[in-house]
């Protein structure tokens, strides 16, 4: 993936984007932004920044819409997409053979981006007050 900022802060940027970027006492060269439904291109029940392929959302939506998130945040790696299958099961990268089913995924070396995904509920269950994270990725 290895993409360019695209400007010289992205938290700035991911802001913006009403982008949530916690506030944690961690080591310097870790970064983390909890993405929100704004900012992507996915028509409704999904609008607008759905990252999960494997909810019923355009292929096409769902593939903009990461490429916009590696390109606001200068991702180095493509991440590792999981397919949640709400259990215990943690992916690696070196493990991973396809699209892992796990619930977790952990980066081990330097450039790898791990993806975290908690799915919001649909509009007609909560209204406009939906404000889950659409994924967060480390």
């Amino acid at each position: 993936m290895a993409n360019k900022p695209v400007l010289t802060d992205w938290k700035t940027t991911a802001a913006e984007r009403g982008w949530i970027i916690p506030d944690w006492p961690v080591a310097e060269r870790v970064n983390a932004v909890c993405t929100t439904r704004q900012g992507g291109v996915s028509a409704a029940p999904f609008d607008s920044l759905n990252l999960g392929d494997h909810v019923g959302d355009a292929a096409d939506a769902v593939a903009e819409n990461r490429r916009r998130v590696g390109q606001v945040l200068g991702l180095p790696a493509e991440p590792l997409w999981l397919e949640q299958v709400h259990g215990v099961e943690v992916a690696t990268m070196k493990a991973a053979d396809g699209i892992p089913r796990a619930d977790a995924s952990v980066a081990l070396q330097p450039g790898e981006v791990s993806v975290v995904s908690r799915l919001a509920a649909r509009r007609s269950q909560c209204g406009d007050d939906c404000g889950l994270p659409a994924g967060f990725i480390l």
